[in-house]
């Protein structure tokens, strides 16, 4: 999922809050005629206070500061002998788990 599939919200009645998962360039799929006004959109998309972008490991987390100058937190996945038969039930319906290391 290119990060450029950002934009597809832009034209939303009521824009959602934004959760953007860096998992590669920001410039990926994008014409490279488009990459500096992308990049310009892209930063004033997440200097949004509503708006979070996130890495997706260290490296990426370290990718985006050499690239752009800006830090992001970044997070690791992890799966413990998930079985396709477990279904997710959470307990608290209004709250999310975030672990960090």
């Amino acid at each position: 999922h290119p990060l450029y599939w950002c934009r597809l919200f832009e034209r939303f009645r009521q824009v959602p809050a934004i959760l953007g998962v860096w998992d590669m360039s920001h410039t990926f799929a994008v014409p490279p005629e488009l990459h500096e006004q992308w990049t310009f959109e892209f930063l004033e998309l997440f200097q949004r206070p509503r708006n979070l972008l996130v890495a997706q490991c260290a490296f990426h987390s370290l990718q985006v500061r050499w690239l752009l100058g800006v830090r992001v937190p970044y997070y690791q996945p992890l799966a413990v002998r998930t079985a396709r038969s477990a279904k997710y039930n959470p307990v608290r319906q209004d709250s999310l788990l975030i672990s960090i290391f």
